[in-house]
């Protein structure tokens, strides 16, 4: 993974779950419906499930293989942008955005896809180290 691809996924897990790989959200019915980093929501937490062998206190190594995974098997255009992204500024704000719009799919995707490739952009700057 190059660092515009690693700080495109970063900005996405900062906005969903701040870090926190246990992190559970959506609220519905007195139940949590979404998990972890990404915060798999419905299938995709099943999926997530089935492929750790786990319920929940899925360690973040594994789920960022499971993001990877997923990616590749259930998200083919996102992984397809994912491996032609180049590594500058251009390429991190580009995969934040797609990553969010595509992927994540919050709610208002436009605005927060948005939000986060500026950020994105701003992350690269400040820390890329050539």
């Amino acid at each position: 993974m190059n660092f515009a691809q690693a700080i495109g996924i970063l900005v996405n897990m900062k906005a969903e779950s701040a870090y926190n790989e246990n992190a559970l959200g959506d609220l519905k019915d007195g139940k949590y419906t979404s998990y972890g980093l990404c915060q798999w929501h419905g299938k995709r937490w099943e999926r997530l499930q089935t492929y750790s062998g786990m319920i929940t206190s899925i360690p973040v190594e594994t789920q960022i293989s499971f993001l990877l995974w997923e990616m590749e098997k259930y998200y083919p255009k996102t992984w397809k942008v994912f491996n032609e992204i180049a590594d500058d500024k251009s390429g991190a704000e580009r995969f934040a955005y797609y990553f969010c719009y595509n992927y994540e799919i919050p709610a208002n995707r436009e605005k927060a896809a948005e939000k986060r490739g500026i950020a994105a952009g701003e992350l690269y700057e400040r820390y890329y180290v050539k």
